[in-house]
């Protein structure tokens, strides 16, 4: 076996402590300038009964909506974001309660780096929630209570919810006038999972990978796919 002189022991330790602490600092640099390139994070925190169906667009996983246990979601730090949600209430029916749910709201609003909760008023009767579907009048706040400026519309659905493919709904009323409609040239990327700085090169890169085969069109990633 080839022995190595102390110098060398030592150079190939300061190689190595270099080419890591490039490597933590090239993630540094990464996570620090998300922000300006847009890809930073905001949160929505659902109140009591909210249920959420769909984020700029896209349907959230199967088990959410009116079955989901999950309460806090990551928003594009883009400016714009769309909401698709509704709002199951208990309802007393005699002598026992009944789980209602209001008509589904199109939320539209700007989100920049905060924390954002949404919630209803209180409602206890078929009639508050009637005027509810009515109105519309959701709870959109910050962290310190500050109220957060929104537009919303009904998403026209008839019939049971069953099934329904929310996606082409929200594409569909995207294209109308509504207030809460979001043109296609002004459709958000998706959310970007958060880089952690003990991450290893290998999982940095693949992330990126990720965010951008997102972002990029059909053809574009035909076209990605071929040169592999």
């Amino acid at each position: 076996m080839t022995s190595l002189t102390v110098q060398q022991v030592n150079a190939n330790l300061f190689i190595g402590h270099a080419m890591k602490s490039t490597y933590k600092l090239a993630v540094f640099l990464f996570i620090a300038i998300l922000p300006s390139l847009g890809y930073s994070e905001s949160i929505l925190k659902l109140g009591e009964g909210v249920n959420l169906f769909a984020i700029n667009g896209k349907e959230i996983p199967k088990g959410s909506g009116f079955l989901s246990t999950k309460s806090e979601f990551s928003l594009p730090d883009s400016g714009t974001n769309q909401i698709l949600v509704s709002y199951t209430a208990d309802i007393k029916n005699g002598d026992s309660y009944e789980l209602e749910e209001s008509e589904l709201s199109v939320i539209k609003f700007a989100a920049s780096d905060q924390q954002i909760t949404l919630s209803a008023p209180s409602i206890s009767s078929t009639k508050q929630l009637e005027a509810f579907s009515t109105h519309l009048n959701w709870s959109l706040t910050t962290s310190d209570n500050t109220p957060v400026s929104y537009k919303v519309n009904r998403l026209p659905l008839e019939g049971f919810r069953i099934g329904v493919d929310y996606e082409q709904k929200l594409s569909e009323f995207n294209r109308t006038s509504a207030e809460a409609a979001i043109p296609p040239a002004e459709a958000i990327a998706p959310p970007v999972e958060p880089i952690d700085a003990h991450d290893t090169e290998q999982a940095v890169i693949l992330k990126m990978l990720q965010h951008w085969y997102k972002l990029a069109s059909p053809e574009t990633r035909e076209k990605f796919k071929a040169s592999l």
